[in-house]
């Protein structure tokens, strides 16, 4: 009779713990997708420290670019055996447009942790002067997220640490991003066409979103960089 007691209160003890722990992780398994979801989102907002690969890859900007007081070239050559071209993840440029406020360094690639610090340039395609699709990338919540104000005609300033470029606003649209992708895989080497895209629709944060906002702007000043053919096949 008392190995009987015994076993009936180590059960009232027991699986009351089990069943606690158990809805433990239930709820964590039901509250991860919120969970990640916050996550990235605070990760987003904490863009305001330097990246740790920018110590270790350096900063061909600031390392480069025309020092105060000096005017950065605006027009003619550039030979590309005179300038290093920028290494992975590593920061070369400025891009700014003051209509609609903003502005943001731009890095070479476009993995996740550069989209954090500003925008990223798509290695498939080619920094400004080159004669090819320059491709940037920005995140919606953060630096792009002035884009919702964009319209044809703006006017976007992009400082690079071997010129100064200036593009305008051709066309703004909404992309399906497979879409986006076969566009820019017919046209990468057709003309210099800065193209920039942030996923779409703004100021919704639940869920994958599948559109591209999507600024098609044309070169209308900056230097010729004069490189060898065969050089990036």
């Amino acid at each position: 009779m008392k190995r009987e007691n015994s076993v009936k209160l180590l059960a009232y003890i027991i699986m009351p713990v089990i069943f606690t722990i158990l809805g433990y992780v239930l709820l964590a398994v039901a509250l991860k997708p919120v969970w990640d979801l916050a996550l990235g989102t605070a990760t987003m907002f904490m863009g305001d420290r330097e990246p740790v690969f920018e110590s270790k890859l350096g900063n061909i900007y600031e390392a480069y670019a025309p020092k105060q007081g000096s005017k950065p070239v605006t027009e003619g050559i550039v030979r590309s055996s005179d300038i290093p071209f920028p290494e992975l993840y590593s920061k070369y440029g400025e891009i700014s447009c003051e209509r609609i406020g903003i502005s943001c360094d731009v890095y070479w690639g476009d993995s996740d942790e550069v989209l954090e610090y500003g925008a990223g340039n798509y290695t498939g395609s080619f920094p400004p002067g080159y004669g090819r699709m320059v491709l940037l990338a920005g995140h919606n919540q953060t630096y792009f997220l002035p884009f919702q104000y964009a319209e044809v005609g703006d006017i976007f300033k992009f400082s690079t640490y071997y010129g100064e470029y200036e593009y305008e606003v051709k066309r703004v649209e909404v992309y399906d991003e497979n879409d986006l992708w076969s566009y820019v895989v017919d046209n990468l080497d057709e003309k210099e066409e800065l193209v920039m895209y942030t996923c779409y629709p703004f100021h919704v944060v639940v869920g994958r979103k599948t559109d591209r906002m999507t600024l098609f702007c044309d070169r209308i000043s900056g230097p010729d960089v004069q490189w060898i053919e065969g050089q990036f096949d």
